[in-house]
């Protein structure tokens, strides 16, 4: 069977059915259509949403610069540690050496950008769907959309920086178990 145009306009004009009567009657062509318009319809929003993204990802307005603010937020998490550690070259070496080390900074490197995702995603939530209502779980009341994402994203944003003081504290008591345990071995070697 030939590929139909996504032009709706081209549809009747480059439609060529199989040659069975059974499948050339009206109302299967009626269902054609109607399923080629649907998805005409969705291949135009999906476009239009990718447009809205871009705009809302360029755009200068107040929902770019919070988004922006947060993204801020969430990149303070490798300043903090440089406190602890001299230079990033340091953390990163401090990091290396131990396998537990390594495997705890991989999952907080996936919790950081799971967090990011999902900040990110709601800023688009809000803006393309902030209009329409929708039930919450615990109470079942119904609350907008936007409504809805920005409590999701004030959560989103308090779980980062609980893992942000979780990941510091880790840190620091690494580097001071670390340090402990060199003096050790420093004096069991001068004894």
């Amino acid at each position: 069977m030939v590929e139909k145009p996504s032009d709706p306009d081209l549809w009747v004009k480059s439609e060529r059915g199989p040659t069975d009567q059974k499948s050339n009657t009206t109302e299967e062509k009626c269902n054609m259509i109607e399923e080629e318009t649907q998805r005409f319809v969705v291949e135009k929003r999906k476009k239009e949403l990718k447009i809205t993204v871009k705009q809302l990802l360029g755009d200068d307005d107040e929902a770019t610069q919070d988004m922006e603010n947060d993204q801020a937020r969430l990149s303070v998490d490798e300043e903090e540690s440089e406190m602890i550690f001299q230079d990033k070259a340091e953390r990163k070496a401090f990091i290396k050496k131990s396998k537990r080390r390594r495997a705890v900074h991989w999952v907080n490197k996936m919790l950081r950008k799971n967090h990011k995702k999902k900040i990110t995603q709601t800023y688009v939530n809000e803006e393309l769907k902030g209009f329409r209502l929708v039930r919450r779980r615990d109470s079942g009341t119904e609350v907008t959309r936007a409504e809805f994402e920005q409590e999701k994203r004030a959560r989103l944003l308090k779980a980062e920086e609980e893992r942000k003081k979780i990941n510091e504290n880790w840190l620091r008591s690494q580097k001071e178990k670390s340090k402990n345990k060199r003096l050790q071995n420093i004096q069991k070697s001068n004894v």
